[in-house]
């Protein structure tokens, strides 16, 4: 579906969509960048390396009751996978929480005030960038993909996945009967 930032759940659930398919938190937290109330924060800026904070006040995900935001800052500056793992698993528990407390404004009455309030103190992510990076991205992807092409048209028959039937006049050892 593709609809996947905090912004766009709080106004879809405020339009009656009440489900939602994006690779977006787990996307973005694998190039550095988490979620959280007050928007994306891209781990790989410099006043995060001394951070002895978890990633946000309050989370109850497992990366932020182990880990400090300057762990992770250093995790995404050596490109260690573990970095990439734990930002995820913030991300995705980000994601539960919000639809968590999505749910309990609607139960009790309240999305309208909720959503308003939420998005007020939400800094959704700058839209000309995106724009800039999909730009990128789009362009990265052409290139490897005339490669791919390339490859493919120079490609060398795999002998493993040959199309010839099996010699039947030798044994399973390979020796003639």
């Amino acid at each position: 579906m593709g609809v996947g930032s905090p912004e766009d759940l709080v106004n879809g659930v405020a339009g009656g969509v009440d489900l939602f398919d994006c690779v977006l938190p787990t996307r973005i937290a694998r190039n550095g960048t988490i979620l959280t109330d007050a928007g994306r924060v891209t781990l790989t800026r410099g006043g995060l390396k001394d951070s002895d904070t978890p990633l946000e006040d309050g989370c109850d995900c497992y990366t932020c009751q182990h880990f400090s935001t300057a762990y992770l800052h250093h995790l995404f500056k050596a490109e260690e996978l573990l970095g990439y793992r734990l930002a995820t698993i913030h991300n995705l528990r980000y994601m539960a929480r919000l639809g968590t407390r999505m749910r309990a404004a609607i139960i009790a009455g309240q999305y309208g005030s909720w959503s308003r309030e939420f998005l007020a103190t939400y800094r959704p992510a700058d839209e000309s960038v995106a724009q800039e990076q999909r730009t990128k991205r789009l362009a990265s992807w052409q290139s490897v993909r005339s490669t791919l092409d390339a490859a493919a048209v120079n490609r060398v028959p795999d002998p493993m996945h040959t199309e010839e039937p099996l010699n039947k006049d030798k044994d399973d050892d390979g020796r003639d009967d």
